[in-house]
């Protein structure tokens, strides 16, 4: 069998915990598309933490969709951290009336430069103006962060789709727009956020992993009861690896509307 293959793991949910959460458009739109198609395409990703659990690090919303619609157990693709890289996600977003309440916030301090590495958030406006947001709480520990990010967010994701760029992407904020940035994690942080039983916001970390497994269209009839087939569960992963095709240049996956 294909080392690939090798590394899914068919896992109760409740293993596997989440270091973010989720958009509820998001997660709806998501819900109805695997209803429709009776199936789950790609695979989340994790690690391997101690005594049988997972670290989620990409996947949230078909993790959530999928636990909401009654299901109990997940095919997941389980990677080394060493194969694990942790990228942001930048904001680029409309000028609204979020904006005012960013910059009203009592507890932020906006500086042209920066004053250390713990800052929150960096903006970079149309005049290529550029600010560094810093906690005037103590920001040492990613968890003390937690609470600045979450306000951030929440000012303006609900109201716009689309604002996620990689973090690499040269984009300049256009009249009337602002970009924002936040700072790149790292997998320690992921397992603090973890252990604290707490979540960062959605779409602010992004995760890169080498050889990703897409469209498997895993049927749901397996992830519906707490127990499966071994013989069974090794049957499908071998027709997956009988059906496997590597891609070594670029390519371009249409993941529908």
């Amino acid at each position: 069998m294909n080392d690939v293959i090798s590394s899914l793991a068919l896992v109760d949910s409740k293993q596997i915990f989440f270091h973010e959460s989720h958009e509820k458009v998001r997660l709806d739109r998501l819900i109805g598309s695997i209803t429709n198609d009776g199936f789950l395409s790609h695979p989340p990703i994790a690690i391997k933490l101690k005594d049988e659990k997972y670290l989620l690090l990409d996947g949230a919303h078909r993790l959530m969709a999928l636990t909401s619609m009654g299901y109990q157990r997940m095919v997941i693709q389980v990677v080394e951290e060493k194969d694990v890289a942790l990228r942001a996600w930048k904001h680029l977003l409309p000028i609204r009336e979020w904006w005012t309440s960013l910059l009203d916030h009592p507890d932020l301090i906006w500086e042209e430069k920066p004053l250390h590495d713990q800052w929150v958030a960096r903006i970079l406006l149309e005049n290529k103006q550029q600010y560094y947001l810093y906690s005037a709480r103590s920001t040492e520990n990613i968890l003390d962060r937690l609470e600045v990010w979450h306000f951030i967010v929440g000012l303006y994701r609900h109201q716009f789709n689309g604002y996620r760029i990689p973090c690499d992407a040269m984009n300049q904020p256009q009249e009337g727009e602002v970009l924002i940035s936040y700072p790149q994690l790292s997998l320690d942080d992921l397992k603090q956020v973890v252990d604290g039983d707490q979540l960062i916001p959605a779409g602010v970390s992004r995760c890169i992993v080498e050889g990703r497994l897409l469209n498997l269209r895993i049927p749901l009839d397996i992830l519906r009861h707490d127990t499966f087939s071994t013989h069974d569960w090794e049957l499908l992963r071998q027709k997956w690896s009988n059906s496997l095709r590597f891609y070594t240049e670029p390519v371009y996956i249409c993941e529908g509307s």
